[in-house]
């Protein structure tokens, strides 16, 4: 059963990767905004199967009760959609090294940013609220600054931190694991609300570097078509007094040949 239940996973999520890579032409560099918005789009739809690849042996094998069908693959379905909208766009832009089109920002906003989400997730799990889950969407608010402010590549290290703050933030706080599916869910939402901002940005960046490399070649051209047309009028202004000169020199000696 356990060898069934894996292999439908990794069938669910090779099927996705299938369509991604072949049909998608999705770059896993995510220099387009096109790739970030597939891979959103692509990991909640195989992780569905994937979930059912995982309950479905187990259920038949009277492991699991059939009952529990909506409950344990909603579960599973959440868990690897967080788990995979968190880890892997900061590790596919880690591993290929996607350069960043936004302008450098200083050391002082960087440490604003830290501080930023390290105070969202401060507020939500202070002891002194009573229940964090009616104000988790405090954390959008530094997620989205980042994502403004940084583009894709910040926006996932906001994520990552976010995730890892909310995981510490209900371990120290107990009494909240059982709406664990409802943070993960609002986190799903914060994952892919702050990846697509960040792609948006990141795109527009590109297509301002873009322009400028274009604005650049139009002023090079128009630069040249101006030496061009100077050389033109150079060369008329010197033909002109040069084919006169020449002209008159022919008549002059024509008419000290004659005596």
């Amino acid at each position: 059963v356990l060898a069934l239940s894996n292999l439908l996973i990794v069938a669910a999520y090779g099927a996705g990767v299938w369509l991604l890579s072949g049909r998608l032409a999705f770059d896993p560099a995510l220099g387009r905004m096109y790739d970030t918005v597939w891979l959103v789009i692509m990991v909640p739809v195989a992780a569905v199967a994937a979930a059912l690849g995982f309950a479905l042996p187990y259920m038949a094998a009277g492991l699991l009760p059939w009952g529990e069908l909506p409950a344990v693959t909603t579960q599973y379905w959440v868990g690897d959609v967080i788990a995979i909208l968190t880890v892997t766009p900061f590790l596919l832009l880690l591993r290929h090294r996607t350069p960043g089109n936004g302008p450098r920002r200083s050391r002082l906003e960087n440490a604003l940013h830290a501080l930023a989400v390290a105070g969202a997730l401060a507020v939500t799990f202070n002891p002194l609220v009573p229940d964090p889950s009616k104000i988790l969407y405090v954390l959008f608010l530094p997620v989205i600054w980042v994502a403004m402010r940084r583009g894709l590549a910040g926006t996932t290290l906001a994520v990552l931190g976010v995730q890892m703050g909310v995981i510490a933030g209900l371990s120290l706080l107990p009494g909240h694991w059982q709406d664990l599916t409802y943070y993960q869910t609002v986190m799903v939402a914060l994952a892919a609300t702050g990846l697509l901002v960040g792609a948006v940005v990141s795109e527009r960046w590109r297509l301002e570097a873009s322009l400028g490399q274009r604005r650049a070649e139009l002023a090079r051209v128009a630069r040249l078509s101006l030496i061009g047309e100077m050389a033109s009028s150079l060369a008329h202004e010197l033909n002109q007094p040069l084919f006169t000169t020449v002209g008159y020199t022919r008549a002059s000696r024509q008419l000290l040949t004659r005596g």
